[in-house]
């Protein structure tokens, strides 16, 4: 995404030759921006195929090992389970607290929380409010 215009003023260098060496002058101008959501420039991947590699780093930095898996799918199923069987209930959530942040389940929402604890996470999932999918659990089971 490209924003904002070249601004013209600054493509006019005519007038550049006749400038002293050390004559200096206050101007501003506007130079376009091209935002880019990445880890590097020019890193081609997009934003959601960025954080599911994250992901599957971090898991692996908690001892994820994926062995046979080759495709990124399978690495992304792999290091989901790796996290599932880490986790706990907490309340309706199912929750895998790690120094890295938190993995989370709420229905069909699952995500990751960079450095979040497990009672910070289940904070953000009540105030996300969104309706559960009920799984037969209840508050008083976990």
């Amino acid at each position: 995404m490209i924003e904002g215009d070249i601004d013209e003023e600054l493509l006019d260098v005519t007038g550049w030759a006749n400038t002293g060496f050390g004559e200096q002058w206050r101007k501003t101008i506007r130079v376009p921006c091209h935002w880019s959501i990445c880890k590097f420039p020019l890193d081609p991947r997009c934003p959601d195929e960025f954080n599911r590699d994250r992901f599957i780093g971090n898991m692996r930095r908690l001892g994820y090992e994926p062995k046979w898996r080759r495709t990124k799918e399978e690495l992304f199923s792999g290091a989901i389970s790796y996290a599932r069987v880490r986790a706990r209930w907490a309340g309706p959530y199912l929750i895998a607290e790690s120094k890295l942040g938190s993995y989370f389940e709420d229905g069909n929402l699952r995500g990751w929380a960079e450095r979040m604890r497990q009672d910070e996470c289940r904070k953000f999932l009540r105030e996300l409010s969104l309706p559960r999918q009920d799984d037969g659990r209840n508050e008083a089971d976990a």
